[in-house]
């Protein structure tokens, strides 16, 4: 389906279980993360109370991946998914980072947070590096500014095949 929509031959995947974000962060040993707006959740509560950049420990990083239902952010999950790529991003910098790789004491530690975090095919470290370093710029999918009568956000047809042309090319 993914295929059929972009025009692009899938040959490689890369899947992050986020349930396993706490352990990676804890791991390398917490992140900077920037977000727009407090991130107040109305099931796990404050998250983020300030807007702007600051640190985040495992605990944190898995309920701001979680945050679903925040105040003053729209309907669709747009958000949400931006977060989660931030907080990926900033974890995956962190574990493939030179000073990380060159003290195998540290390795040792990261290797099994990214077994359970990260599951890919076809890629190795250099490859999930440049993946990080171009996560947290990712821009969602241009989408109708209002979910359909489902609850779902749809392509704007235009805008989407301009953006998957550019890719391909």
């Amino acid at each position: 389906a993914a295929q059929q929509v972009t025009g692009l031959a899938i040959t490689r995947f890369v899947a992050v279980d986020l349930a396993a974000t706490s352990a990676l962060v804890e791991a390398v040993g917490g992140v900077q993360v920037c977000v727009e707006r407090p991130v107040l959740d109305s099931v796990l509560g404050p998250v983020v109370t300030t807007a702007g950049t600051g640190p985040l420990n495992g605990a944190r990083a898995a309920s701001l991946v979680r945050a679903a239902d925040v105040r003053g952010e729209p309907a669709g999950g747009t958000a949400l998914v931006q977060r989660q790529l931030r907080v990926l991003a900033a974890a995956l910098a962190r574990a493939l980072s030179p000073s990380a790789l060159l003290h195998p004491g540290r390795v040792n530690g990261l290797l099994p947070a990214l077994r359970t975090t990260v599951v890919s095919t076809g890629t190795g470290v250099a490859d999930l590096l440049a993946l990080s370093s171009g996560l947290g710029d990712v821009r969602a999918v241009p989408t109708e500014p209002q979910a359909n009568s489902r609850g779902n956000q749809e392509m704007r047809e235009a805008d989407a095949t301009a953006l998957f042309t550019a890719v391909r090319t």
